[in-house]
């Protein structure tokens, strides 16, 4: 990261990024009208980078596997034939 994006007070976190992530929600079509003008669908996503030993009021040892970004179908059963 360029040092003049880095702020001096930023407190708690290590460092915050922004991004749009194009692998969320799929391809979106029919702009403009047209069925075959098609663009990933963006998700705007703040990722926060926090030291684990940070004294956080929330920071205790339940973990939580995070779904975001995963998509449905790896959880649908295979059709029976």
């Amino acid at each position: 990261m360029p040092q003049e994006w880095v702020d001096d007070e930023l407190k708690g976190a290590e460092a915050l990024a922004y991004r749009l992530d194009l692998d969320v929600y799929g391809t979106k079509c029919g702009y403009f009208s047209n069925v075959e003008n098609c663009r990933p669908a963006t998700a705007c996503v703040v990722d926060m980078y926090i030291d684990d030993k940070a004294n956080l009021p929330w920071n205790n040892k339940a973990r939580y596997a995070s779904m975001y970004g995963r998509k449905s179908n790896a959880f649908l059963r295979s059709p029976v034939s």
